[in-house]
């Protein structure tokens, strides 16, 4: 499979353009959480009963953003795809995990906490179609706007097959055992 025909694919534009404008809704979201980050770590601890899960909770209202920086940033470029992905992926899961232990433990019912937490099921969806489509071929942006991900050439460039080669494998010599010499005897 040639690199350069996945460009022209349209499926491979699909999922490019999914990465992408999901990647970049990540990380416009984590900015918005960041330029009012008090009154969002407020919010993520509201409703928590216990003094230590509300300085846990106001401590994550910190760093989720911040993952979501990370992940969405990663994501979008198609780079560092192991950091982004569990960056990306520790923050949705966390969502979801979040409300429903404010329904458990906190002032929260359940009417407040199963809106959001089908909302985070369905980005967590997206999430997953958009790391699958990091491990395609190719960008999907067409010949010359990315890199390939499976040589890290100009899709155009690259001609790298999808098969898996096998290791080679060594011949195996065996030695032949030496017939043994007949002993013929000389008549004298």
């Amino acid at each position: 499979m040639n690199c350069s025909s996945q460009c022209c694919c349209p499926k491979s534009v699909a999922f490019g353009l999914l990465r992408v404008s999901f990647g970049l809704s990540l990380l416009f979201i984590g900015i918005a959480h960041i330029r009012d980050a008090v009154r969002y770590a407020d919010m993520v601890s509201a409703g928590l009963q216990w003094p230590w899960l509300t300085s846990l909770g106001s401590m994550w209202g910190y760093v989720l953003p911040v993952l979501l920086i990370v992940g969405g940033f990663c994501i979008a470029l198609g780079i560092f795809a192991t950091i982004g992905t569990w960056a990306a992926g520790l923050a949705l899961a966390s969502i979801p995990a979040g409300l429903m232990l404010k329904a458990a433990l906190g002032t929260a019912g359940l009417d407040i906490a199963m809106p959001g937490t089908i909302n985070a099921f369905l980005w967590i969806l997206l999430y997953v179609f958009a790391v699958k489509s990091m491990k395609r071929g190719c960008c999907g942006l067409g010949c010359g706007a990315g890199m390939c991900s499976m040589c890290g050439k100009d899709p155009c460039a690259c001609s790298v097959k999808s098969e898996k080669k096998s290791a080679p494998v060594a011949k195996k010599t065996v030695a032949k055992a030496a017939a043994p010499k007949k002993v013929v005897a000389k008549k004298a």
